[in-house]
């Protein structure tokens, strides 16, 4: 499938997720590119543009990759604002419209389906299309494309190499990384009403039960954690825990032999990415049963509710 003659570019502006939800909307994204050859600019992205492989030296942190040999996004980082806010005042205007800009607004609606009529319209309407929100999917063009998204997300920079360090040390050393993931902050208090945000002794149980589930496997906890822990926190539990960067986290999480942790799609894209097994713990009462149900997420849907 190819787009109408008028679409070749996708802007993404709107940056109000976290760094998990950013990369989930790319990668969809990136698929829908390979199927209607438009290129995606993702500001949202801008941050962590040194971060990975697909935005280094890439000035408007475009799908495909268009690098320029030298970070030009130092200076056009600065445009991710004044073009959001621009958009949220302009793009009620122009949704529904024909000509050379087009908007849609997700928030608040059923999700779009990139693979269906309804998105590839747009596609034939405007010359360059925003989409603003976070539910936009086809979960087929995914699969479809994994390898090109991996390839273009792949964590890089002194944070990526941190994280192999550290994960290089650990298997020479004969013991299995297994990331956790805790999200203990204020936002996932909020976050729901706090449906996912799971007391300390929550993942302390967890642990301890993985280690009754994988005997001999000299099991090391690679604990990756959004608020500050406390020393001796893990007691007598094969843990490593210092605080870093979210980019180091996810570069970490990525690299486990598999994860555990909340609801999140911090840790679901770092395994998929990774194409490590990832299990989700859905409540604080939830009982690891068996390592069997671990699964390599997809992006087929979203982890958190509509």
């Amino acid at each position: 499938m190819r787009a109408g003659r008028r679409c070749r570019d996708v802007w993404l502006l709107d940056y109000t997720g976290q760094l998990g939800n950013r990369l989930v909307l790319l990668s969809h994204f990136i698929a829908a590119a390979e199927e209607f050859g438009f290129r995606v600019h993702d500001f949202a992205l801008a941050p962590h543009r040194n971060q990975f492989a697909g935005l280094v030296h890439n000035p408007f942190f475009t799908y495909p990759a268009r690098p320029i040999g030298w970070d030009a996004g130092l200076l056009t980082k600065g445009l991710r604002k004044p073009l959001a806010h621009w958009m949220q005042l302009k793009g009620p205007k122009l949704e529904g419209r024909d000509g050379w800009c087009g908007y849609y607004n997700a928030n608040h609606r059923p999700g779009v389906r990139l693979d269906e009529s309804k998105f590839a319209g747009w596609m034939e309407r405007h010359r360059i299309f925003v989409p603003w929100g976070f539910d936009y999917r086809c979960a087929e063009w995914v699969d479809r494309h994994a390898e090109k998204i991996r390839a273009f997300l792949r964590p890089c920079g002194p944070a990526a190499d941190r994280a192999s360090v550290t994960l290089a040390r650990l298997r020479a050393a004969g013991r299995t990384p297994v990331g956790v993931h805790l999200r203990m902050g204020k936002d996932y208090q909020e976050f729901f009403g706090g449906r996912w945000h799971f007391p300390l002794e929550s993942y302390l149980g967890w642990m301890s039960r993985f280690l009754v589930l994988a005997p001999g496997q000299n099991t090391v906890f690679v604990v990756c954690a959004d608020s500050p822990l406390s020393e001796g926190t893990f007691g007598s539990l094969p843990v490593t825990y210092a605080r870093r960067s979210m980019e180091e986290d996810f570069a970490l999480l990525m690299g486990c032999d598999r994860v555990m942790g909340t609801v999140s799609s911090f840790s679901q894209m770092a395994c998929f990415l990774g194409q490590k097994p990832l299990q989700v713990f859905q409540s604080a009462e939830q009982v690891l049963g068996s390592l069997e149900n671990c699964r390599v997420p997809t992006l087929a849907n979203q982890l958190l509710p509509a």
